[in-house]
């Protein structure tokens, strides 16, 4: 059956450390099925806006050059690329030590990464059964499934699988919040409905700027903003823990979204210990 589905696979943001993913990507995901790659992405290896999270200064000043871009297509045996740089989007505030520029930054590379998509469905006649939003610094650690979905996505036509590092809620004045960590990263839904994620990019400053401000009390992650889009859309988030993991320059501080890749994390630090008494 897998051969049989046809699948568009989107990357998007910063290329990061796709080096040491995109190997994960073709055994676990794209040689399982009929893919198409789709990619959009920056001409700074890693951005240079504020983030929560330590990043490499020499990735920061990495210019991608032609023959980068010539490697990726090469590596990811693109339908489509795009490289695009920073000079347009000029946004105040931070949210949760991210700047709003940067937010916007992404939503607009999701946006880009689905327009290649359909321009590609259109000039070819062709017509994909699934598509994958993911970034290039993710790698997967176990064999992608479409199948393990099917009985959802069929129930619920109108929803999206997003692979979360964990879901919890919070209350801010008396509202509860669902918090789904990472949702906005790696993603699965039928074409129409990433389309219409996609199109979050238009109405940034609706969810991202205005919504917040409907309380007094800072709502701190941006993942609430991305969930609270999906749901004004009507489109219904299923929240899925899957083993993979967002690979940093530095590995001590790779996102690991599952168990496995926990104890992998752990025994690499024990290692290091035990390396160092002995």
């Amino acid at each position: 059956m897998n051969k049989k589905l046809k699948v568009a696979v989107q990357l998007f943001g910063h290329l990061r450390t796709y080096r040491r993913c995109y190997k994960s990507l073709q055994k676990k995901l794209l040689n399982r099925y009929d893919c198409d790659v789709f990619i959009h992405s920056w001409d700074r290896l890693e951005h240079n806006s504020q983030i929560w999270h330590q990043v490499d200064e020499d990735a920061k000043n990495h210019v991608v050059t032609q023959k980068d871009i010539e490697e990726i297509k090469k590596l990811y045996r693109a339908k489509k690329i795009l490289v695009e740089t920073q000079d347009f989007i000029n946004f105040d505030g931070v949210i949760f030590n991210i700047s709003l520029t940067g937010q916007k930054y992404m939503t607009y590379s999701m946006h880009m990464s689905n327009e290649l998509r359909r321009q590609y469905e259109n000039d070819n006649q062709t017509e994909y059964d699934f598509v994958i939003m993911i970034r290039p610094d993710i790698a997967l650690n176990s064999t992608f499934s479409i199948k393990t979905y099917l009985d959802y996505m069929q129930f619920n036509k109108k929803s999206s699988i997003d692979f979360v590092h964990h879901a919890t809620k919070y209350e801010v004045e008396q509202r509860c919040f669902y918090f789904p960590f990472q949702s906005d990263v790696f993603f699965l839904s039928s074409p129409s409905i990433m389309t219409e994620i996609s199109n979050i990019y238009n109405h940034f400053s609706t969810f991202y700027c205005d919504f917040p401000k409907l309380y007094k009390n800072q709502i701190p992650y941006p993942e609430v903003f991305f969930n609270e889009y999906l749901i004004s859309q009507g489109i219904s988030p299923a929240y899925y823990m899957l083993d993979y993991e967002i690979v940093r320059a530095n590995p001590e501080e790779n996102k690991v979204l599952y168990p496995r890749g926990l104890i992998k994390r752990i025994k690499r630090k024990l290692k290091k210990k035990f390396l160092k008494f002995t």
